[in-house]
C-alpha cells in the first residue's frame, strides 16, 4: 500500500537547527517542572501540566533582570509575541499583548512563542520570527542556571534534577 506523503514535503524546512533545540528545550522544562511539583492542579488523578506561575515565584526577579539587561533578548521587551485571536466571521488576526514587566510575563512570553512555532505561526525565514525564538532560547538558558544555582530552593533543584535524562 503506498501513502501519500507530498503534502508535507516542505515540512523538514520549515525549522531550523535552533527551532528545533527550543522545542526541545521547552518540552524539557515542563517534564521537570511536572515532575518537580510545579503543577497548575494538584488534585489526585488531575491532568499533569506545567505550572509556569509558581516556577516563576520561584525563579523569582532574577530571571527579568537578567533578561531586561541582555541584549540577546531586547526583541521580546521591545515588540512581545502577539497573539493569534478570533475576530469577525470566525477569522484570526494578530492581537498586540501588552508589556513584559515580571518574570511571570516574560514566562508567558515564551510559552506564546512556543504556541506559536508548534502551531504553524512562525517562519524561519522572517527575522523577528527568528530574533524572538532564539530570545526564548535564551531565556530558557537563564531560567536553567538560575534554577540551578538556586541551592536553598528544593523545589529548583528537584527541576534541575529531573531536567536529566539519566534515571
Amino acid at each position: 500500500m503506498c501513502v501519500d506523503t507530498s503534502y508535507r514535503l516542505d515540512i523538514e524546512g520549515l525549522l531550523s537547527d535552533e527551532w528545533t533545540t527550543f522545542i526541545a528545550t521547552f518540552a524539557r522544562f515542563e517534564f521537570a517542572m511536572k515532575r518537580s511539583g510545579y503543577l497548575s492542579n494538584a488534585c489526585l488523578g488531575a491532568k499533569a501540566e506545567a505550572n509556569w506561575d509558581t516556577f516563576a515565584v520561584d525563579l523569582g526577579s532574577d530571571l527579568f533582570e537578567k533578561c531586561k539587561a541582555d541584549m540577546s533578548t531586547r526583541s521580546l521587551f521591545d515588540k512581545p509575541p502577539e497573539l493569534l485571536k478570533v475576530k469577525a466571521d470566525n477569522k484570526v488576526d494578530w492581537q498586540t499583548r501588552g508589556a513584559i514587566e515580571t518574570t511571570a510575563n516574560l514566562l508567558l512570553a515564551v510559552r506564546d512563542i512556543r504556541n506559536n512555532l508548534l502551531h504553524g505561526e512562525k517562519n524561519r525565514s522572517a527575522d523577528r520570527d527568528v530574533a524572538l525564538v532564539k530570545a526564548a532560547q535564551i531565556v530558557l538558558d537563564h531560567a536553567w542556571n538560575i534554577a540551578n544555582a538556586d541551592t536553598a530552593n528544593a523545589k529548583l533543584q528537584s527541576f534541575t534534577t529531573n531536567f536529566n535524562y539519566v534515571y
